[in-house]
């Protein structure tokens, strides 16, 4: 297991099989556990941090589930400010810092971020 972090009694983590020595591999990740991968001399790691706008991302999180959980949103609201706190972010250095405020969605943004860095990444 590279990483790896409980959360509810729940376990998250990354294990070497899950990754491809061909391809680029993406994952999320809280601080914690970017420092935990920078750790490993044998990974090759690019840290691109997603940032949006405090009430775009509550609004995202509502609209995310047909009947959304108020209390839980805004307990990881709460957790993620803590987490994701500016000095926590500039402690890990990220490589790249992207504003996402619009209406791009995850997997769209991470294409066109690949198509317009290939140089630096990379084979795709």
């Amino acid at each position: 297991m590279l990483e790896a972090t409980v959360f509810n009694n729940w376990c998250y983590g990354t294990s070497t099989k899950n990754l491809d020595k061909n391809a680029i591999n993406l994952g999320v990740f809280n601080p914690e556990g970017v420092e935990i991968l920078r750790g490993y001399d044998n990974i090759d790691l690019i840290v691109i941090y997603i940032v949006a706008d405090d009430k775009v991302r509550l609004l995202r999180q509502l609209n995310r589930e047909e009947h959304p959980d108020c209390n839980e949103i805004i307990r990881r609201f709460g957790t993620d400010k803590q987490d994701f706190r500016e000095t926590r972010i500039n402690s890990i250095s990220p490589d790249f810092v992207i504003e996402n405020n619009g209406e791009q969605d995850i997997d769209t943004l991470a294409r066109n971020f690949i198509a317009e860095n290939h140089n630096i990444l990379g084979k795709v």
